[in-house]
């Protein structure tokens, strides 16, 4: 989470804890589990799993649950904001995430230039209402304006998950489906919350009333008796706009494409959902209105767009990173957009502790606010003349009309 002075912001600490792991067709100590992933004996594979190398495949279930506390200070929105760490366990692609300080010796791997391939389908339809409870869970709503996450490996599904557990508090052992759960590739199995991505400018409007116990955040349709359910019926599409207070925008100048990547929220908060600016373009941002989208305990959330390297294709940013990476949740940059008390609240921030080596080798000007907010060479720059300069972040304001992310 970052912190400065124009923002309140809520701070999640999320505890992982692996409940059984099998090797092959027996199960293994989670004792021996951990070291061997520490070791190097297991690693992650692709689709979420363990795998042992050159050797048999395995399956570990997680269970995720979360302390949260939340922090005020002088702004008007609050932020819901997931850092990341990548300790042998909870670095797993199928948990949530442990806030973690990042030690600044960890090497980066530096940016290597990739091509964006990233050609989505889906988002049409966008506007029209889901037939609640028709469609097969083994069908992607594609026409009705989710826009499938392929690279995932979960049917174009952003996450899947499974509460076990359901007590007066909130769902507890909350199972996050891997490829190895999926049966006959249909990732979105019963009595699971199927998440998804929306096309640029609107967000995903379905979760339900009930979410984790100890601070989870649930969200996606409800598969039940094999077909898809809105979890959020008083919304009767999946994807909605942001405030229709202010228009956010991205305008890349550069010669490459920007990946830029919104959490999953509410979900399983890895940063997956995908907007490409492409070399010449403006692309439009969602800004959640804090007193109509998820609220996290009651408290009104924001949106948070990890940005990435220039090159970076969105298959290749939009994951779930480790400890090294320079993209995913180990990006360099966020981007935080949100409508909270009449007034628009977009800043441009530092990705610390997460991220401290790699920086960002571009600018980034925030254009049409209150005053003004710059990353240039690793500092953030504030006031009237780019004076008030950290190493953090800075914050612009507005009550309305456009304002323009310019990357240059």
């Amino acid at each position: 989470m970052h912190a400065h002075q124009k923002r309140d912001y809520i701070e999640e600490k999320v505890s992982v804890t692996v409940l059984e792991c099998w090797l092959g067709d027996r199960a293994i100590p989670e004792k021996d589990c951990n070291e061997g992933i520490k070791n190097g004996t297991l690693k992650w594979a692709d689709d979420g799993s363990l795998v042992a190398p050159q050797t048999a495949k395995t399956t570990v279930y997680h269970t995720a649950t979360s302390s949260s506390s939340a922090k005020a200070s002088t702004a008007s929105s609050s932020e819901a904001k997931i850092v990341v760490s990548s300790k042998a366990v909870s670095s797993s692609k199928a948990v949530s995430s442990s806030k973690e300080a990042a030690s600044s010796k960890t090497p980066v791997v530096p940016a290597v230039i990739q091509a964006s391939t990233s050609k989505p389908g889906g988002g049409s339809g966008v506007s029209k209402e889901f037939p609640d409870g028709q469609l097969d869970c083994s069908d992607f709503p594609s026409e009705y304006g989710a826009i499938p996450v392929d690279w995932l490996n979960l049917g174009g599904w952003a996450s899947v998950q499974k509460p076990n557990e359901k007590a007066l508090a909130g769902y507890n052992d909350i199972m996050s489906v891997t490829k190895a759960q999926c049966s006959k590739g249909n990732c979105c199995i019963e009595d699971s919350f199927c998440s998804y991505a929306c096309p640029e400018g609107y967000m995903k409007y379905q979760w339900p009333p009930t979410q984790g116990a100890t601070g989870q955040s649930i969200g996606g349709l409800y598969c039940k008796n094999g077909k898809l359910h809105l979890s959020n019926p008083s919304v009767k599409t999946l994807c909605a706009p942001g405030s229709q207070n202010i228009n956010v925008y991205v305008k890349n100048t550069l010669s490459q494409n920007v990946a830029i990547c919104r959490t999953n929220y509410p979900g399983d908060e890895k940063m997956s959902i995908p907007t490409d600016a492409q070399p010449g373009t403006t692309k439009k941002l969602a800004c959640p209105d804090s007193s109509t989208f998820y609220q996290w305990q009651g408290k009104g959330t924001s949106a948070q767009y990890y940005i990435n390297m220039p090159g970076y294709s969105v298959e290749k940013a939009c994951v779930w990173g480790n400890q090294g990476d320079d993209f995913g949740n180990f990006s360099p940059g966020n981007l935080g957009v949100g409508w909270s008390g009449g007034r628009a609240w977009l800043s441009i921030t530092a990705n610390h502790p997460s991220q401290m080596t790699a920086k960002l080798p571009y600018t980034i000007e925030l254009v049409g606010g209150n005053t003004k907010c710059r990353y240039k060479d690793g500092q953030y720059c504030g006031g009237d003349n780019y004076g008030d300069c950290s190493s953090e972040g800075c914050t612009v304001s507005s009550s309305g009309g456009d304002i323009t992310y310019v990357i240059s």
